[in-house]
Formats: structure tokens, sequence, C-alpha cells
């Protein structure tokens, strides 16, 4: 979308899709940038594959590599699929990359998310033995922080509710100390989702992407 000179490319998180960023995608637009954005494996309109951070942050860095992506944003979860593709590939250079929120440890997010549905802690064990043996990792180690330091990322601003239900802040300020580029700045009244259609915080994410 656009026509501009700079690329942005959009990651939504879990159980998200690119409609999520509908009230940026205008704006970036008119500041100049082309912008791209999708609905990852299981998640929106998109009818391939299945839910899977592999998968996710696979896609992410095949969209960067062949759109030239120079900057980054993200909600929630895609900052983690954005980070660990990064951190595997440390040969993309990000000028700015924006994360509206962002989790640090897999393992707390998985322990969260079944908290909230209310999933036995015997079931989801079983659960983290299963992404384990699919996936060939161990999700105790998967930490946005070991990742950051791996990733080139020329700078990185953070935005996060303090009242922030859905993912607490402490998971990005644990980030912003690891990540030396990241700078964290805290916002109130938004919560997790209305954080992507506040003009304020936005303006924060333009202001921060033309700097």
């Amino acid at each position: 979308m656009g026509t501009g000179s700079k690329t942005v490319l959009l990651v939504h998180g879990w159980e998200g899709q690119a409609g999520n960023f509908t009230d940026l995608i205008e704006l970036l637009i008119n500041e100049g940038f082309t912008v791209y954005a999708f609905d990852g494996p299981g998640h929106g309109a998109s009818t391939k594959g299945k839910p899977s951070l592999f998968e996710f942050n696979k896609l992410v860095v095949r969209l960067i590599k062949s759109f030239k992506v120079e900057h980054l944003i993200s909600h929630s979860f895609g900052g983690v699929a954005s980070l660990i593709g990064l951190g595997m590939f440390p040969e993309i250079t990000i000028k700015r990359f924006v994360l509206f929120t962002t989790p640090n440890k897999l393992l707390d997010r998985i322990q969260f998310v079944a908290d909230t549905i209310g999933v036995s802690n015997r079931v989801t064990k079983r659960l983290v033995k299963k992404i384990e043996f699919e996936e060939g990792i161990i999700v105790g180690n998967m930490n946005v922080v070991d990742y950051v330091q791996k990733a080139s990322v020329e700078k990185a601003l953070i935005l996060h509710d303090i009242d922030d239900k859905i993912l607490p802040i402490e998971q990005s300020r644990q980030v912003e100390v690891a990540w030396k580029e990241a700078r964290l700045e805290e916002i109130t009244g938004t919560g997790h989702y209305r954080i992507l259609r506040t003009n304020s915080v936005i303006q924060k994410a333009l202001n921060f992407l033309n700097s």
C-alpha cells in the first residue's frame, strides 16, 4: 500500500490480523511510507498453514528480504516473531522498530494464556513438551532478551500501557533492560488493544519512525 520511498512491515499479534493496524496504515502512507501487511499462518483471512510461532517468524524474515523492508511495527506477539527472526538472521538491518508491547519469555506467555482460559498445569506441561518435540526447541530458552542482543536494529521504541491486563508491562521492561538500542515509553489509558487505535500513541510511533 502506498508508493513512498520508505518501507515498513506491520506484524500483528497472536490471534490478530493486518486489519488491527487500520488506523495506522493511512497515516503511514501520508508520511511517505510504502506499507506491507499480512495475515499470518492460521490468522485472519489466511488459509495457509497452522498457527505457529516458527512459521510466523520465517514468514516475517521472507517478507523483510523480499520487499527490502527497513522499518518494522509489531503488536504484542508479533514482536516475538520479528525479533526471533532478526536474531536468527543478524545480517538483516532494520533502521527503526516500533513495538506496541512485547512479551519476553515464551514459557511465561504460554502459562498466562493457560491460566486465563483455565487449563490445568498437567495439560500445560504436555503442551510445552509437544511444542518442544515438534519444533526441536527448549521452550524455557525462548526468551526475547536473548534474541535482541543478536538482532541488527539501529533504534527501537517500545510502547506499553502500564495497566495492560493481557500482557503485563514487566515483560517490556525486561526487554528494554537487555536491549541497548531500545527505549520503553510507558503509556496510560489504552490497554492492550486500544493502544493501536489511540491517536496520541500512534503519533509517538510516527515521530519515532521519522526521527
